[in-house]
């Protein structure tokens, strides 16, 4: 598995909690093996950084889950950097501090948002075929399935934010949204076909998931 490197300062909050860092050591290592990621060590070090922090994880959506679930305590200001894997350019090495986080963040956001895209796209596209519908409908059902899906996501900051939470909120409100407008155009509402969108977007947007993760295999 690919490592990740986070690279901490003390918070005033932080350094008034110094004596039980043992304990925080532990709740952050469960907090990184139930996301499915591993501790390889933390130190303590001087100069521009207090704490350096290695960890493992299959990915870097769960990379950025644990990211995500280490810094909401307020404790240290955190900065972030990939080692090793195929989809990340060398010179991510040379970067300023500030600006990894934001790579690894950026990167992973944007191949998840393409993931939910192609995945309504092929739901959409599937449902045109099989019912011998027109051009017109196609383009009607992508425009309004991925236009509800993206403006949920990001009222709730799904892919700024990444957790099941968000995911199936966006799933059920945005589909149910889609749904209902494309109701509104058609001129009447099927419950068979809102039940067939709600599951396939799911099992569709989840596949295109799992298929992003296993594209970026660590070197």
């Amino acid at each position: 598995m690919p490592h990740y490197v986070s690279l901490m300062r003390w918070t005033s909050q932080g350094r008034m909690g110094l004596p039980a860092w043992r304990d925080r050591v532990e709740e952050g290592e469960r907090t990184i093996e139930e996301a499915g990621g591993k501790l390889v060590g933390v130190w303590v070090t001087l100069g521009q950084y207090d704490v350096v922090e290695v960890f493992e994880a299959p990915d870097d959506e769960t990379a950025l889950e644990i990211i995500t679930k280490l810094g909401g305590d307020g404790d240290a200001a955190r900065v972030h950097a990939r080692r090793g894997g195929r989809d990340h350019p060398a010179a991510l090495e040379r970067l300023q501090p500030g600006c990894r986080a934001t790579w690894l963040h950026g990167t992973v956001a944007r191949r998840t948002a393409l993931a939910d895209a192609i995945a309504l796209a092929a739901f959409a596209v599937i449902g045109v075929l099989t019912h011998g519908s027109s051009i017109t409908a196609l383009v009607r059902d992508l425009l309004v399935f991925l236009s509800c899906w993206f403006a949920v996501a990001l009222a709730i900051r799904l892919y700024a934010r990444p957790s099941w939470t968000r995911l199936l909120a966006t799933w059920l409100t945005g589909i149910t949204a889609a749904v209902l407008i494309r109701a509104a155009f058609v001129g009447h509402f099927a419950a068979d076909f809102y039940g067939i969108a709600l599951a396939f977007t799911l099992l569709f947007v989840l596949a295109a998931r799992a298929v992003s993760r296993r594209s970026v295999s660590p070197v």
